[in-house]
């Protein structure tokens, strides 16, 4: 037996259209919420999601009989929680037993009252009801209603204000010229396997070729001084595309050779990368 949601108020809940929510919030919570609560709000929006969670989370279950559920509006705010914040279901859990804003959101009265708990299994067993069929319905009906409200039509941009910070990466400096000295060496390494293979010359010393690359690569990398580094790319750039060409030259070989096409696709692959 599992309700939309509970029409029978606790005691000392807030209706859900009458929770105050921090405007000068930067935090995300308050802004989930804050749509949350303007679906809700939102008669014709908010009959169209109910009728949405009553189709797709176990339709064929008699909601008449049986031990009580989750309610499915309690579903649907843990699960646009969890999904707007990316958190994992301890912090989810501790959200829905500490956070008193949620816990209005979610139907709860005050403290001492309804001091009703989330058990993890529970949550876990709940919000995985909110298949990704689902929650991607739940957000065409979310977007659609963010247009009527900004009044955009559908497509239209929209202005966005979003925070930016550094993430610190294991991506190696300078990167444009390392992703260049990967793609060449495996462009040299799947041409000469392949030419080795179909008997098409060229490639034999393939280390000779390499070596050179590598020697321009690290001056590059290594430039102290700026007044250095342009001159030195150049170089660098005239090396890695001569191998290029030479790739591509081998390439009307191996096929008249009869290389196999996955060989043929690889060998273009990284041809592309370095181009």
């Amino acid at each position: 037996m599992r309700t939309v949601i509970d029409l029978q108020s606790q005691l000392g809940s807030t209706p859900i259209e009458h929770i105050r929510l921090d405007e000068n919030s930067r935090d995300d919570i308050p802004a989930l919420l804050k749509g949350l609560q303007l679906i809700y709000t939102n008669p014709d929006t908010r009959q169209e999601l109910f009728e949405l969670l009553e189709t797709h989370i176990r339709p064929d279950t008699d909601r008449t009989v049986g031990r009580p559920g989750m309610e499915l509006w309690r579903i649907l705010v843990l699960a646009v929680l969890k999904q707007g914040l990316g958190c994992d279901f301890d912090r989810l859990q501790e959200l829905a037993n500490e956070h008193g804003t949620l816990r209005k959101m979610l139907g709860h009265g005050m403290s001492g009252v309804d001091d009703a708990y989330y058990p993890r299994a529970r949550i876990v067993d709940n919000v995985a009801l909110m298949t990704p069929a689902l929650l991607r319905e739940v957000n065409r009906l979310v977007v659609s209603t963010g247009h009527a409200v900004s009044k955009k039509k559908p497509g239209a941009p929209l202005a966005a204000r979003c925070d930016s910070f550094v993430v610190e990466t294991n991506v190696h400096h300078p990167t444009d010229v390392n992703l260049l000295w990967d793609a060449t060496r495996c462009l040299i390494r799947e041409t000469r396997r392949a030419c080795a293979r179909q008997g098409v010359k060229g490639w034999r010393q393939h280390k000779y070729l390499t070596d050179p690359v590598r020697k321009r690569f690290h001056a590059v990398s290594t430039a102290r001084h700026w007044k250095k580094r342009p001159e030195r790319v150049s170089v660098y750039l005239k090396g890695c595309g001569k191998i290029a060409d030479r790739a591509e030259a081998s390439l009307t070989a191996l096929e008249a050779a009869g290389a196999s096409t996955a060989r043929m696709t690889r060998i273009r692959h990284f041809l592309g990368h370095t181009r």
